[in-house]
């Protein structure tokens, strides 16, 4: 019937007639297979709905399990081939694990459900003879490649050293940039602490020295730095006045100069600013402003006329030629030392010479003026100057002048004997001022000047060269 009738006799096949009353639409089919679970008709089931029926289908419960179906792992025959998890769909590879460590090699695999014996999931062994070496094994510095990274020096081995960069090749490297490694890498060194590794000099094991920097690497510098080589440091001297010369008596070793202090050691009065090597020093004020150990000379600028007078000539020596033996002497009566350096001397022809090189005269001595210095062939008289033959003493009359140079700027004294006539004219004996006058404006009186009576000198002629003269009273 259209709804559930008695027998089904009239939607139903001939062959569904006589169970088709089972049915609960009683909408039977030509197989009369109707109802919602086919009981009543004849033909076979699919009672899991996978599509094959109970007929074919090993496990019509399971909508997992019919005839080729794909095999899976769960211990099913889900093909109903007889045969379970046989190439199973979901099946696992598995790798041979030989020695053990938990890895297997990829070369010697199974696929299936369940691990064979000896069989692991995990493969990338690379010794399979040898259960220290697998993935992720604990690296060594031993030529292995025991985790199997294909890196045979490992910077993460468990025996790895720290290198640092030597690029100065001091053997101590650079501390902010360490690299490990298995074996140096080049201008890499295991020894850090280079504090600048720019410069060979500076190293832990270097010495201090007084250079301004951190030779040993100790962050002390210099004086600071109780390893300092003591035999850099620089004697520093007090300069109490501030002219940057040093007391030689006030003295501190040290790299640096402390406040008053300076490395020279020249000043002679460290009281006083004026007075140091660098100073002028005022000539005869009894001040030695240079420190040069003397007090300076009065130069010939300094000078004025009658500063220098004319006390003594031999013109015509007895024991000696006249071109070795003439001479003359000069008295100092300026009132202090004098420096003769630049001396002019001239008579009123053409005859001159000038002095030079240092010639100092103190005051109230004399110093002799000679045509040979040499005493052997000079007659024996000491010569503070030789003027060779530049200049010669005429033996009847000439001039003796002084003057501060070629350009007569000064004239210091001038003396013309004149043959006898007013001026003593001696043979082996000098001409020479009474020692009461010593004046330049007197002894231009020839009634001034004498003939050396009695004292000899050298070889035995009469004269007083060098020497307060004889008096002219006898």
């Amino acid at each position: 019937g259209t709804v559930g009738g008695d027998d089904g006799a009239t939607d139903g096949g001939a062959d569904g007639a006589t169970d088709g009353t089972d049915g609960t639409d009683g909408t039977d089919g030509t197989d009369g297979t109707d109802g919602t679970d086919g009981s009543d008709g004849s033909g076979p089931v699919d009672a899991d709905g996978d599509g094959a029926t109970a007929d074919v289908d090993c496990d019509d419960d399971n909508v997992t399990v019919f005839p080729d179906a794909p095999e899976l792992c769960d211990a099913l025959d889900n093909d109903c081939d007889d045969e379970i998890d046989e190439e199973a769909a979901d099946a696992t590879s598995w790798f041979a694990d030989a020695d053990e460590d938990g890895f297997g090699d990829a070369e010697d695999s199974v696929v299936a459900c369940a691990p064979p014996a000896g069989f692991v999931a995990l493969s990338g062994d690379c010794d399979a003879g040898d259960g220290a070496i697998f993935p992720g094994a604990p690296e060594s510095c031993d030529s292995i490649d025991s985790d199997c990274d294909g890196d045979l020096a490992d910077p993460d081995s468990i025996d790895a050293t720290t290198f640092y960069p030597d690029e100065d090749d001091d053997t101590y490297g650079n501390d902010a940039l360490p690299v490990l490694a298995c074996s140096a890498p080049t201008n890499h060194v295991p020894r850090a602490g280079d504090c600048d590794d720019g410069d060979e000099r500076v190293s832990p094991e270097a010495e201090e020295i007084c250079n301004g920097r951190d030779d040993d690497c100790d962050v002390l510098v210099d004086d600071a730095d109780d390893s300092l080589d003591l035999s850099t440091r620089t004697e520093f001297f007090a300069d109490g006045d501030g002219d940057t010369y040093g007391d030689p008596a006030v003295s501190t070793a040290a790299c640096d100069a402390l406040p008053n202090t300076v490395p020279d050691d020249t000043d002679c009065d460290d009281t006083d600013a004026d007075v140091n090597p660098a100073a002028v020093d005022v000539p005869q004020d009894t001040v030695d402003q240079d420190c040069d150990g003397a007090d300076a000379p009065y130069r010939l600028v300094d000078l004025v006329a009658g500063d220098l007078v004319i006390t003594e000539f031999m013109q015509n020596p007895n024991l000696a030629s006249d071109a070795n033996g003439e001479w003359f002497e000069v008295y100092n009566g300026s009132g202090g030392q004098v420096e003769l350096d630049g001396l002019y001397v001239y008579d009123l022809g053409t005859e001159r010479f000038t002095v030079t090189g240092p010639l100092l005269v103190e005051d109230g001595e004399y110093v002799v003026f000679g045509v040979n210095a040499d005493l052997l062939v000079n007659g024996g008289v000491g010569v503070d100057y030789d003027f060779a033959s530049s200049y010669t003493l005429g033996n009847s009359d000439d001039e003796i002048g002084l003057a501060d140079s070629s350009a007569l700027g000064v004239v210091f004294d001038v003396v013309a004997y004149d043959n006898g006539a007013t001026y003593p004219d001696g043979n082996g004996a000098s001409s020479s001022l009474s020692p009461a006058i010593l004046d330049a404006t007197l002894n231009d009186v020839g009634s001034n000047w004498c003939l050396t009576f009695t004292t000899t000198f050298g070889l035995g002629d009469k004269g007083t060269p060098g020497e307060a003269n004889e008096s002219c009273s006898h």
